[in-house]
This record gives structure tokens, sequence and C-alpha cells, in this order.
């Protein structure tokens, strides 16, 4: 009976062993496998990663006279093109038109200036025979009233002559002494009456006079309407240009076309009708990065840029740098490059590194995760013993980031063991296993 019991007890936990077992080697096969890394001392540096366009430094705008009509474009943007090469056509029918009406415009414009000056001669003629009227009339009326005052005066004269020469000889009162007496009054009122007369004909002749020498108004009609000519006339010397390349326009430098601002059927205006970049001019690239997280970051600092995707990194120099945003908060960045490293258009990786500094505890990029906008965490684990062995718990833990760079990041907040990356998903209290 005893040997019964022990066997039993042999069999039971064999198979509580077995179970155990096998649940284990079931629950390995659906948990998380993770890689396992340690907190470690290392030296990182302020890096500071960011990407950009290459665009042309120095770009010539094509502009050509406004109002002609696009018939056909013969590049399309990107390309590289050369001095002298086809950039669209002008309609020929619509040039047509806009020379004839140019042409009829100078020439109305030509008989408008010869107007518009015999009428400008004539008006200044006109006031000048006024004048010179005026002032005969003056001297008419001078002569004529100082004739008239000197006749009354010597009739006045004359009677007084007479009355003193007859009351000497006849002192005596008699009739004729009255009638001479009476005489004399009538030609000093004559004599009063011509003064009188001739001042005002003089002050009336003196106005007429002042009427008449008016200043003559300006008159800028002609040469207003000369240099509205001139501009028909050279925007007609344009059209002719283009009429004798049979409606081609060519690209006056060797480029990238960077912006077509028209399409087929539009008509162009005083804005430019394309942008080409200058090759010669070299190009740049601009990258915005958060203003707070490159207090370092000055003029003449090193760069490290490359192409995007592409392997190796080559120097460059930064050459401005400003704060734009409604806050101020952001940098950017510019960096000048060749054109012929760098192709408009591309994409360009760039790192700035600052100085470096030793942290006691760094872990790998990977292990790092966002919760929200400058709050970060780290899967840790705990290891746990069991029956079976040891088990693997995930642990979270809030984390304050100090430095990072491409591969490492600095924090504060991780104890011992970092998981860098799992199988599947993870989250606090799940159980794993560490890989091979």
């Amino acid at each position: 009976m005893k040997r019964k019991i022990i066997n039993f007890l042999i069999v039971f936990f064999s198979f509580i062993l077995g179970g155990t077992y096998l649940s284990n080697v079931t629950t390995n096969m659906t948990i998380a496998q993770v890689e396992i890394a340690y907190v470690e001392s290392a030296t990182l540096g302020k890096t500071v990663d960011a990407q950009g366009i290459v665009t042309g430094k120095q770009k010539v705008a094509v502009i050509t006279e406004s109002g002609l009509q696009i018939e056909a474009l013969h590049v399309v943007q990107g390309e590289n093109i050369s001095q002298g090469e086809a950039l669209f056509t002008i309609s020929l029918e619509k040039l047509a038109e806009d020379i004839l009406l140019l042409q009829e415009n100078i020439t109305m414009l030509d008989y408008q200036i010869k107007d518009a000056k015999s009428n400008r001669d004539k008006t200044r003629r006109d006031i000048q025979t006024t004048s010179n009227r005026a002032v005969e009339a003056y001297s008419h009326v001078i002569a004529t009233e100082s004739a008239k005052v000197d006749v009354a005066k010597k009739e006045l004269d004359d009677a007084q002559k007479e009355y003193q020469e007859y009351i000497s000889e006849n002192p005596d009162s008699s009739e004729t002494k009255e009638m001479l007496q009476l005489m004399v009054n009538d030609k000093e009122q004559s004599y009063t009456l011509a003064l009188e007369s001739q001042e005002i004909s003089i002050y009336n002749a003196q106005l007429m006079v002042g009427d008449a020498n008016v200043t003559i108004s300006s008159d800028s009609t002609p040469e207003q309407l000369e240099i509205t000519r001139g501009q028909s006339q050279r925007k007609l010397e344009k059209l002719l240009i283009v009429e004798e390349m049979e409606g081609v326009v060519i690209s006056p430098k060797d480029g990238r076309l960077d912006d077509i601002l028209v399409e087929v059927g539009s008509q162009t205006t005083e804005e430019p009708v394309m942008r080409i970049v200058d090759n010669t001019g070299g190009g740049e690239v601009t990258f915005q990065i958060a203003k707070n997280a490159a207090d370092f970051v000055e003029i003449g600092n090193d760069v490290e840029v490359s192409l995007s995707g592409s392997v190796g990194m080559k120097e460059r120099y930064i050459s401005r740098v400003k704060s734009i945003g409604k806050e101020e908060d952001t940098l950017s960045i510019s960096v000048d490059v060749s054109l012929e490293e760098f192709e408009l258009g591309s994409t360009v990786e760039m790192r700035i590194v600052g100085e470096y500094q030793v942290y006691d505890e760094t872990i790998p990029i990977g292990a790092l995760h966002m919760e929200s906008k400058n709050r970060y965490y780290v899967y840790g684990v705990k290891r746990n013993e069991t029956i079976v062995g040891t088990e693997l718990e995930v642990v979270k833990y809030p984390v304050e980031v100090l430095e990072r760079n491409a591969e490492r990041v600095a924090v504060q907040g991780v104890i011992g063991e970092v998981i860098v990356g799992s199988d599947r998903m993870i989250r606090e209290g799940s159980k794993v296993r560490e890989g091979n």
C-alpha cells in the first residue's frame, strides 16, 4: 500500500511539472520577444538634425511685354535649360494685331501733338495781340485826354487874362465886368472837368493794359503727348523684335527653370512669365528648427549636410540665421551649397553638432518613447523568480531627456535594463521574453 502511495505521488508531481513546462512553452510562443540594452555612460554632443530643399540663390525673371497671348510652352518646371533655348511662343496673330494698334496709336499721337502745339502757339499770339492793342489804346487815351486838358487850360488862361485887363482899365462895376467874370468861372469848370476826365480815362486804360498782360498759363499738353508717344514707340520696337523672332522667347541664361507663372492661352502681364535659377549664383538650403533646441547655433557654425538617402556628410558653414514664426520661436538656418554637388529641388539632411559632454545615463535612441509634447518614457524589465525560472515583466519609467544624437539619448529616471525593440505590442505589466 505504501508503495502505491509513493508511485501515485510520483505520477502526480510529474504531471504537474509537465503541465507547467507545457504551459511555459506555450506562453513563450505567445508572449513578445524583446531586445534588451543596459544604461551606459557615454559622451554626447548637442546635435540638431533637420531637412531642407535645395534652391537657387540667384533667380532671373523672364519678363516680356504685357498683353501678349501665350500660344505654347516649350519647357517644364524643374528642367535644366541653356542660354538661347526656346521657352515659350507668343501668338503671332494676336501680336500682329497689337503691332498694328500701336502703329495707329502713334500716328494719332503725332496729329495730337501737332494740334496741341498749334493751339498753344495761337493762344500765345492772341494774348500778345490783345496786350499790344491795350498798350496802343492807353497811349491814345493819354494823348487825347492831355490835349483836352491843354485846350481847357489855355481857354481858362485867356479868359482870366481878358478879365484882368478889363478891370485894370475899368475898376468900376459894369455889365461887361460881370460877363467876363462868368466866362472865367465857366472856363474854370471846364478845366476841372477835363482833369477829372483825364484821370478816369487813364485809370480805365491802365486796367485794360493789366488785363491784357495776364501771365500765360502753363500748357504741357504737347510734352505729355510726346512722352506717351515715346512709350508706345519703345513698346512697338520690342514687339517688332518678338515678331522678328517669329514669336519665340528664349532663355537669357543657363540654369534651371524654377517657376512657370503662365499657361497656354493666358496673357502676359507686367509680372514675370518664368523664373530661372542661375547656376553660376550657387544654391542654398534653408532648414527650420526650434530655437530652444539650438541655442548654440550662429552664423559661421560648422554643419554637416548630405543628400537624403546618401552615405557620407559634407562640411559646410551657416550663412544666415533669423528668427521666424508668430512668437519667433523657430530658427531659419541657411547654408550655401554648390549646385554641382547638390541638385536643385533635392532634399538635404543637416546635422549641427555643438559641445560634447559626458552623461552617466544614456540609452539607445530606439528605447525612447514620447507620450506627449516634452513628455517621454522608456520600457524597462523587472526580473521575477518563479518555480520554473525567471519571468520578465515590463515596467514603464517616465524620463527626462537631457541630450541626444542620432544613436543615443541621455536621460534621467531609468533604472537598470531597457527594452530597445519588440516583435509585438507591449505595455506596462506585459510578460516578455528576451531574444537570443
